[in-house]
């Protein structure tokens, strides 16, 4: 299971104390005190789990948080000093998932965090049937239709066909002659409709993110980048501290 965290705290000694016991417990944890550090990191080496200490007179938490939805759908937490602490339901709204106090016990704080990956195990390995995630976008299997933060996007039938394709064999290269087999259902064809088809493609997805999610690999096809698949998946039922 990929547990990776970055905890994001200006208060170095309470988060040693959080960090020793998620260390402890076979997490690997790497740690910011300053919040302006975190995007690269969440853009080059994507965690399963963010924890933020919310300090509103060191850092603007909501900003910080709307910057991270840009880039990721990784699970964000709040830990706040006071659960009615202001800015709390504006970062909720912003895109963080959960709330927890910052006073929490270490042992209890552990047990959350298990509780919470677990949450995460079962969606890394397929139990949330019929739906991708990558950098803000949802691919519905079943639905038939992609999403970008909610908002659906148009696709013709063999554009969602080459789509899925590529997404469940993203990290690989694949010919343009395989996915025309894979798409149309046969050997012999109009290979050169699969350009067509993926430059369609490209297009609506750079409407919304400007990421190289599918790359043109010479004489090889083409491949979809695994590093943007999303690891940590909110769930916006989930946001509030129960």
């Amino acid at each position: 299971m990929h547990n990776s965290i970055l905890f994001v705290a200006p208060d170095s000694e309470k988060r040693q104390q959080l960090f020793k016991a998620l260390w402890g417990a076979g997490f690997s944890v790497r740690c910011f005190s300053n919040p302006n550090d975190v995007l690269n990191s969440v853009w080059n080496d994507p965690p399963s789990l963010i924890l933020i200490q919310n300090q509103a007179e060191t850092f603007d938490s909501v900003h910080f948080v709307c910057e991270i939805r840009k880039i990721s759908t990784v699970q964000i937490v709040l830990m706040l000093s006071d659960l009615e602490e202001c800015g709390a339901a504006e970062a909720l709204q912003a895109g963080a998932d959960s709330l927890l106090p910052w006073k929490i016990a270490p042992s209890l704080f552990l047990e959350w965090i298990k509780a919470l990956f677990r949450r995460i195990s079962y969606y890394q390995n397929g139990n949330e049937e019929g739906r991708i995630f990558f950098r803000g976008f949802v691919f519905h299997e079943k639905g038939r239709y992609l999403e970008y933060h909610q908002q659906k996007i148009r696709m013709a039938d063999k554009e969602f066909d080459v789509l899925q394709v590529l997404l469940k064999n993203a990290g690989k290269q694949l010919s343009s002659k395989y996915i025309y087999s894979q798409v149309w259902g046969e050997v012999f064809g109009d290979i050169s409709t699969v350009g067509v088809h993926i430059k369609r493609i490209k297009l609506k997805l750079a409407q919304y993110e400007t990421y190289p999610f599918i790359s043109n690999i010479y004489k090889a096809g083409y491949v979809f980048d695994k590093k943007c698949l999303d690891t940590g998946i909110p769930d916006p039922s989930e946001k509030e501290f129960r």
